[in-house]
């Protein structure tokens, strides 16, 4: 579930970046320096949201895959406890030593 969070952000930064570089396009007789700047925010929002995709897939491939007692999927799980991506049953990991 935490991994579809931080998809959800990047993805909301990458909307964010290209909306700004549309409106940079819209503001023909504007100045230059407003148009450098939606430039320079578009790209910054671009580039955070490209380091938090990677990120996300980093932890999506060191995530171990468990399946859920309830539902019978097949979920990936981070931390000790996290949320099934199916049936939101909350899952942990037990101590068994």
């Amino acid at each position: 579930m935490k991994l579809k969070k931080i998809r959800n952000m990047a993805f909301a930064l990458l909307f964010v970046g290209i909306s700004l570089m549309f409106l940079n396009i819209l503001t023909i007789k504007s100045t230059v320096f407003l148009k450098v700047l939606l430039l320079i925010l578009s790209v910054v929002f671009l580039i955070f949201s490209t380091i938090i995709y990677t990120f996300s897939g980093v932890l999506s491939l060191q995530a171990p895959v468990i399946t859920c007692p309830n539902c019978n999927n097949k979920t990936k799980i981070l931390g000790k406890s996290d949320r099934c991506s199916f049936c939101k049953v909350t899952l942990s990991f037990e101590n068994e030593k």
